[in-house]
């Protein structure tokens, strides 16, 4: 039992920073394809 409740209180960070990287390469990529213009 103390497995599953380790990975339920590291589930919730990992996707928040998932979402917070998805977010900076998406400004990267943006902020890339403008230079290039």
């Amino acid at each position: 039992m103390a497995e599953v409740t380790q990975l339920k209180r590291y589930d919730v960070p990992r996707i928040n920073w998932g979402k917070w990287f998805l977010i900076g390469v998406g400004m990267l990529v943006s902020a890339l394809s403008c230079w290039c213009r």
